[in-house]
């Protein structure tokens, strides 16, 4: 892995260039102290590098925005504690602390159950890991049973027609729809609301028909979905991340 430095016109702050052998593809993320970082595969040449930027620079700005204007709540990531109320569709987080050797997880009668050794901080960065890695796999669970059937049901009822559907844990995006007609989603629909659920479901099965993001696209979407606005603003109040 080899990292430097990269500056772009019109980005006050340096872009952290990480170049992977096991990368497959361009990635940008930015994380809650506002560092950009760009991965890309090891011999991708520079110049798609700064095209992918170009392309890529207005998202990237509105996201550091929005880090700025609540500095706070982005400086502080969330912290699992005994006192969390946390719950994804069809499971409640909870966390005990036990006189165990080493922590454990189980999924299972509407609990993410985690047991925790009593001599171990709450705050320790393994044991915070470890949670958020059993409540992911309790969103896949979720997402795996309950996403395919319900596009397939928002499918049929708008009369739409897709090629597959896979779950993913994505960094940013809610869904995606790619030119074969492949809907990827987000296993973390499963911890919005239901009909934000649906918003995000036929949002990528409107872009099966139009790929854009044009006044065609937005008009089919209030055709199929009246409140779509409604439910695009609401979508903000909610993010990917754990």
């Amino acid at each position: 892995m080899n990292k430097q430095l990269l500056t772009v016109e019109g980005i006050q702050k340096p872009l952290q260039l990480i170049r992977s052998k096991n990368a497959r593809y361009m990635r940008i993320s930015i994380n809650a102290a506002a560092e950009v970082k760009v991965t890309i595969p090891w011999h991708t040449p520079a110049e798609y590098v700064y095209d992918m930027l170009h392309t890529k620079k207005e998202w990237i700005l509105q996201t550091l925005s929005k880090i700025a204007q609540n500095p706070g709540a982005a400086a502080l990531p969330q912290l699992f504690t005994e006192q969390t109320e946390f719950n994804t569709r069809f499971h409640r987080l909870q966390i005990i602390a036990h006189p165990t050797p080493q922590a454990t997880i189980k999924i299972g009668n509407g609990l993410i159950l985690v047991k925790y050794p009593h001599t171990l901080p709450i705050s320790n960065p393994k044991l915070q890991d470890f949670i958020k890695k059993g409540i992911t796999e309790a969103l896949r669970m979720e997402a795996k049973l309950y996403l395919p059937q319900r596009l397939n049901e928002l499918a049929i009822l708008h009369r739409f027609v897709y090629n597959g559907v896979f779950i993913k844990n994505l960094k940013s995006k809610w869904g995606s729809c790619s030119h074969q007609n492949n809907i990827n989603l987000n296993l973390h629909l499963m911890r919005l609301p239901e009909k934000l659920i649906d918003y995000v479901l036929v949002h990528e099965l409107v872009h099966t028909v139009v790929k854009n993001h044009s006044a065609d696209f937005w008009n089919l979407l209030q055709a199929k979905m009246p409140d779509a606005k409604a439910r695009h603003l609401e979508m903000k109040k909610y993010n990917t991340n754990l």
